[in-house]
């Protein structure tokens, strides 16, 4: 998978200007490297004058079907490094089927996801503008981040590590009090855990962050594109 996610950056003109990975084990079976997640930093000369932030690709699989196979994408603010999936970009493959048509339709996955990264940009981009342009008072950041929690954007033991990231950020970019900060103030907290399981409950985090966020700044039209494979019987 990791070949064949490489092979098809290449052939679309990504550069890859970075890689980690991640391997746990079953802990029923003792099985090593059952589970893996994996980051792929990369560059395009298509997307020319954002200087901001970075293209992250997460790529995943599960030896032991614990979740299907699967490929998302999202940026990475140069400033602090904090990463967020973006929810357009979401496709997998469930574990049905022979190994040879799991890794044939991984390949046509991973084709897809990235041929839906080019329109992510412009999506993303529009996100962080409209976020930088919300100003909120504390009052409306402490609503946010109740919503959130009920979005499942977060944990409960998480809400004083994003309130004093948004009442003192490490970063003085997000000083501004807009939606923007508040998210990054997200994203912060997020970065603590990105592990195996960090990594797969961050797609599901960024989901349930934008759900709040983007209606509260105004995008109210916002477009979600999901691919779910269809399950291949063997």
């Amino acid at each position: 998978m990791i070949d064949r996610l490489r092979g098809e950056l290449t052939r679309r003109d990504f550069q890859i200007q970075g890689e980690c990975h991640n391997l746990a084990h079953n802990r029923k079976s003792g099985n090593e490297g059952d589970r893996y997640f994996g980051l792929f930093q990369v560059s395009h000369g298509l997307r020319k004058g954002n200087d901001e932030r970075a293209t992250i690709i997460g790529l995943r699989n599960a030896h032991d079907k614990a979740f299907s196979a699967g490929i998302c994408a999202g940026d990475s603010p140069f400033v602090c490094d904090n990463l967020i999936f973006s929810n357009e970009v979401t496709v997998s493959r469930k574990h049905t089927g022979d190994y040879d048509n799991l890794l044939q339709e991984v390949s046509s996955k991973i084709q897809e996801a990235l041929g839906k990264v080019f329109g992510m940009w412009n999506k993303q981009d529009s996100r962080i503008d409209a976020y930088k342009n919300r100003e909120i008072s504390n009052s409306e950041a402490n609503d946010l981040i109740i919503k959130a929690y009920q979005a499942d954007a977060l944990n409960v033991t998480q809400i004083p590590d994003v309130l004093n990231q948004w009442e003192s950020s490490d970063h003085p970019e997000f000083w501004d009090r807009n939606v923007n900060s508040l998210y990054n103030a997200f994203t912060e907290v997020y970065k603590g855990n990105l592990g195996l399981r960090g990594g797969t409950n961050l797609v599901k985090r960024s989901d349930g962050l934008h759900s709040v966020f983007d209606p509260f700044a105004g995008l109210l039209s916002k477009e979600v594109v999901e691919v779910e494979a269809e399950t291949v019987n063997a």
